[in-house]
């Protein structure tokens, strides 16, 4: 009867061995899928970042010509101004027809019109660029910050969870 409960209490022990060989294994496995797939996102994360420091640089220039081209276009804008005054005073004096002076005012407003546009538009696509910029910076710092997690602490699991939902059990669940 010992030699037999022996026996018995060896295959038991064997085979929990085997399962917990077999587990260690699956995890093993997982955890190289893991370390796989995370060098993959990095290679991508680190090509979207080239991509983004490529388009900085040209968003870069970019604002560099239109902030020359802003003050060239506001000045045109001014000198408008200053064209529509004195079209008005040679309205007033009659060197210039009451039709004439409508067609011609009507296409200075169109053109300063346009070019304040412009300006506008530029302004809107600077700041939004700016924008741009600074949540690619923030993202990055976050990308390096939790890529390469050593060791989970209470900040990072903070800074990653945004919600824990608890629901009670299911009476189905219930046995």
């Amino acid at each position: 009867n010992i030699k037999y409960i022996s026996m018995k209490l060896d295959e038991n022990e064997r085979s929990q061995a085997e399962r917990v060989k077999a587990d260690l294994a699956d995890q093993q496995a997982e955890a190289e899928a893991s370390r796989q797939e995370m060098e993959e996102t990095n290679k991508q994360l680190e090509a979207a970042y080239q991509e983004s420091l490529t388009a900085t640089q040209n968003l870069e220039l970019e604002q560099a010509n239109f902030e020359a081209n802003k003050e060239q276009r506001l000045k045109e804008a001014e000198e408008i101004d200053k064209a529509i005054e004195e079209l008005f005073e040679a309205n007033i004096s009659g060197k210039v027809s009451d039709e004439r002076f409508v067609k011609m005012t009507d296409n200075y407003e169109k053109e300063q019109k346009e070019l304040l546009e412009l300006v506008a538009d530029g302004n809107k696509k600077l700041q939004d660029a700016e924008q741009n910029k600074v949540d690619l910076k923030l993202l990055m710092k976050a990308l390096r910050d939790y890529t390469d997690i050593r060791q989970l602490t209470p900040e990072i699991v903070n800074a990653l969870i945004r919600r824990i939902e608890v629901h009670s059990k299911d009476k189905k669940q219930k046995r």
